[in-house]
């Protein structure tokens, strides 16, 4: 929507002095006396009559798509005080300063010097600038899904001209933000708009958070412009979703009504999301054929439950798609990270995402098996996942029994088990040169030399 601001200059004060005389202990107080005076004289009353386009209606910031002025509302002007630029609020508008039915409102200023030789701002509505003249797009990092709000606190419109001679000059003011009318759904089309209670939108740049304040929808969200950019949603209705966009474009001024159909977070994995595939964004997928999000598939899930011993990724662990090395050493002889105690058919709990900053640092040269998992072919980690890592004896083991046995993970994780090959290290260690590796052919546990060559399938808890 566009607004039409016109400005009427009023005379500036008279400069008001007077010359007194008094005994020496009233000196304080008469210099005081004319030092306010003085300032009162530099102060500019400008009464402003601002005009709203009655033909921008495609914002819908009211149930009939237009905007109007209502009593309490302020704008704001940034002009410069003869030493740096400053911010002025208007007197809040009462129903007598309001026109047309709510189209037209005079907003009166006092200001302080005004140097009419900087070009002054108008930033309409007064919350969305800051006190040095900047625009205070922090206001939309937290928002409450309505238009209402929008309306009154955070539909920013500016413009920056030159003064009119000794008066304000005529503008139009341009909108500097897009509004989203956004409704959610899950993949199987049930509606989530009405069960969402937190929303967050990202650009890559900016985010926004809403908390909608009704069950009712759409959830009104305003952010500033994109042009071809990525953006991520994730939203929680009961369980967390999740949405990936690419090159979209959203331009000032302009309203959006959007549908977007959502995806499971990993975090919200159940039972029924064993086998599923996980992608860059984070979302479950059944299989790589869904073409409404086109974020790469990196990993499958082969567990869900609490029990991954990563802290606060206690969700399940999923395995990435390909070998992250087919053959490399675990690390140096001589050395023990972290030895644990084991048997053939049980393992302490251990974190295999330790050792991605353990000391010394796994990350590195010295420890090809670590190196080759956090890197795991250059593929991102699921959003909202842990990193990489190379799992534990007791993670492998307890994917292996959630799916049913060895065999039927090697199927699903197209891990190698030939006679000669198919052999994979954990990160677990037996002692100061040895350490696990596990056999995909039989489904056994062997400790080998830490130099031998054996192949990396990365993991992450989510």
């Amino acid at each position: 929507m566009k607004k039409i601001i016109r400005f009427f200059s009023i005379a500036a004060l008279a400069l008001v002095g007077a010359v007194m005389t008094g005994c020496s202990n009233d000196d304080d107080s008469i210099i005081s006396n004319q030092q306010q005076l003085e300032n009162k004289s530099k102060v500019v009353t400008l009464t402003t009559t601002v005009g709203l386009d009655g033909g921008a209606t495609n914002r819908a910031l009211t149930a009939d798509g237009n905007k109007t002025f209502a009593a309490g509302e302020k704008m704001a002007v940034i002009y410069n005080n003869g030493s740096s630029l400053v911010k002025a609020e208007s007197n809040a508008l009462t129903d007598g300063n309001i026109t047309d039915a709510g189209k037209k409102a005079t907003f009166t200023f006092d200001l302080e010097t005004p140097n009419k030789a900087v070009n002054v701002t108008y930033v309409y509505p007064a919350a969305m600038a800051n006190a040095d003249g900047t625009i205070n797009y922090d206001a939309l990092n937290s928002q409450d899904g309505t238009l209402a709000t929008i309306a009154n606190d955070l539909d920013l419109a500016t413009y920056t001209a030159a003064w009119d001679g000794d008066n304000l000059p005529t503008v139009t003011l341009e909108n500097q933000l897009a509004i989203l009318a956004i409704s959610l759904k899950d993949n199987a089309s049930t509606d989530l708009t009405s069960s969402t209670t937190a929303l967050t939108v990202k650009d890559g740049t900016n985010t926004y958070n809403v908390n909608p304040s009704t069950g009712a929808g759409p959830i009104y969200v305003a952010i500033r412009p994109t042009s071809s950019a990525n953006i991520t949603i994730t939203a929680t209705a009961g369980k967390k979703y999740g949405k990936y966009l690419t090159s979209k474009t959203y331009a000032a001024s302009k309203g959006y009504p959007v549908s977007w159909e959502m995806y499971k977070m990993a975090a919200s994995a159940e039972a029924g999301d064993l086998e599923k595939l996980l992608c860059t964004a984070g979302h479950i997928h059944a299989d790589g054929a869904d073409g409404k999000c086109t974020a790469p598939r990196v990993a499958k899930n082969f567990y869900v439950g609490s029990d991954t011993c990563e802290g606060t990724f206690n969700h399940g662990l999923a395995l990435g798609l390909t070998d992250a090395s087919t053959g490399c050493a675990w690390g140096p002889l001589g050395i023990a990270s972290n030895p644990v105690q084991y048997n053939e058919s049980s393992f302490q709990p251990e974190s295999g995402l330790t050792y991605n900053s353990y000391t010394p640092n796994h990350n590195n040269d010295s420890y090809p098996a670590f190196k080759n998992a956090i890197a795991n072919n250059g593929d991102v980690a699921p959003a909202e996942c842990s990193d990489w890592f190379l799992p534990s004896a007791y993670q492998l083991q307890k994917m292996i029994t959630t799916v049913g046995g060895h065999a039927n993970l090697r199927e699903k994780a197209g891990l190698d088990y030939t006679a000669a090959t198919g052999y994979y290290w954990v990160c677990t260690e037996t002692g100061f040169s040895l350490a696990l590796r596990y056999y995909f052919g039989d489904g056994n546990f062997y400790y080998v030399d830490k130099n031998s060559t054996r192949r990396v399938r990365s993991c992450c808890a989510f």
